[in-house]
């Protein structure tokens, strides 16, 4: 099987900070999805594979050491035990490897007792090092409470899910502004959307109005029959 790994520049509103470079694969090239914001959605048992990348990525892209990185851990790995071992594996072997910041972000849409247990177990490893975010993604339960319920860096949230006004959404925003969390939105496509991001106090952005969404990277093989754990 092989997987397409992307790039996607998360950039500072005010250009006063490096951008974040965003991660991630999908079992399909660019050009075949009709709306590639999906990509991400096929994703989510490879998760471990993108980690594996990495630190030919850094060497490939020349990406400076203090350029921060976002890896996706969508909930699939984290709900199978098996999947989520191979993964922090793989980010372990990323960590001696690869000098640069590492922003991990988990889905909102896990089981809130399992995120939370993730969450801890991740914390322990190079505090230092790590930075943790909740991607929410698309509209999921008690998304406000997951954001007061563990010390977050960053808050990231599709665009749409943002100007549709969800109650939930809109006061996680709210609360993290309230938190001092960074708050990312992405798929930004219009001057609309863009003032709707402001007004929540986004920090970082991610759209066509700013940049191309996706930046191909390579294609790598993988095994085939990946086991759910």
């Amino acid at each position: 099987m092989k997987l397409h790994i992307y790039q996607s520049p998360l950039l500072h509103l005010e250009g006063k900070k490096p951008p974040i470079l965003r991660l991630t694969c999908s079992r399909l090239p660019v050009h075949e999805f009709g709306q590639f914001r999906d990509a991400e959605i096929e994703s989510p048992k490879f998760d471990h594979f993108l980690l594996d990348f990495i630190p030919q990525l850094v060497k490939q892209e020349n990406i400076p050491e203090t350029t921060a990185l976002m890896v996706p851990v969508n909930k699939e790995t984290l709900n199978k035990n098996a999947l989520f071992q191979i993964w922090r594996d793989s980010f372990l072997r990323v960590l001696d490897e690869v000098p640069n910041p590492l922003i991990i972000a988990f889905s909102a849409c896990a089981d809130p007792l399992v995120l939370r247990k993730r969450a801890d177990e991740v914390a322990s490893i190079r505090p230092e090092r790590l930075y943790y975010c909740l991607d929410i993604s698309r509209e999921c339960e008690s998304i406000r409470k997951l954001t007061r319920d563990f010390k977050w860096n960053y808050l990231a949230i599709r665009s749409e899910l943002l100007s549709s006004g969800i109650p939930d959404v809109s006061e996680a925003m709210f609360e993290a502004g309230d938190r001092g969390i960074g708050r990312i939105v992405s798929w930004i496509e219009s001057k609309v959307a863009l003032t709707i991001a402001t007004h929540h106090g986004v920090e970082y952005v991610h759209g066509s109005i700013f940049s191309e969404p996706y930046y191909p990277l390579t294609v790598v093989e993988t095994v085939k029959g990946l086991s759910d754990g």
